[in-house]
């Protein structure tokens, strides 16, 4: 394989907790990952900083820029992510390279993660990416992109956002839905029906 994905997250649970403030017991460690991989033949590369967290596992890790509470189970978004959007946004006068729009574009989609209106933020920065004929070619920031990032500066200026892990209800609302080019769309709710 020429390419992989190379940021894991793996989550360490205690097989028992003999008391409320007695240090937890665990039956497997980081070490115990690496030597599963190790028949497989997984390269992985251990820089400074990864070798200075490896032996143990966070409250707090961070994932592709997004931080994840494991004991009150909510993510939120790091700094980084706002920090990064703002240069981008300083530079935007200037005719963009195609490097800086797809690491732009990676970040808002990990930030729509826990910002989840911002999906409807991202739709005029897929067709700008397309005009890129190579990787050499710079193009300026058009205006209705320009609108959905001056939006994003605004979310993220102030405080950081956080979405909660638990559980939402289901509601299953007994909508069915087709459509054909040539004939038209079909509806059903409930026990009614339309076509048009």
């Amino acid at each position: 394989m020429l390419k992989w994905v190379d940021d894991f997250a793996f989550i360490h649970m205690p097989a028992k907790l003999l008391m409320p403030d007695a240090n937890p017991i665990f039956h497997y460690d980081l070490n115990t990952i690496l030597d599963i991989n190790k028949p497989l033949g997984i390269p992985w590369h251990v820089s400074r900083k990864k070798a200075r967290t490896s032996p143990r596992f966070l409250i707090i890790p961070v994932s592709t820029g997004t931080c994840v509470h494991t004991q009150s189970r909510f993510p939120k978004n790091s700094k980084q992510k706002a920090t990064k959007l703002m240069a981008f946004i300083a530079i935007a006068n200037a005719p963009i390279p195609h490097a800086a729009c797809t690491s732009l574009d990676g970040t808002l989609q990990h930030l729509t993660f826990v910002y989840r209106d911002g999906r409807s933020y991202l739709p005029h920065l897929s067709p700008f990416l397309s005009k890129f004929l190579n990787n050499f070619v710079r193009h300026h920031v058009p205006l209705s992109m320009l609108g959905d990032l001056c939006w994003w500066s605004a979310i993220l200026v102030g405080p950081l956002a956080i979405c909660l892990l638990a559980p939402h209800q289901a509601l299953d609302p007994d909508i069915l839905a087709n459509a054909s080019t040539s004939w038209g769309i079909g509806l059903i709710v409930g026990n009614h029906w339309a076509a048009l």
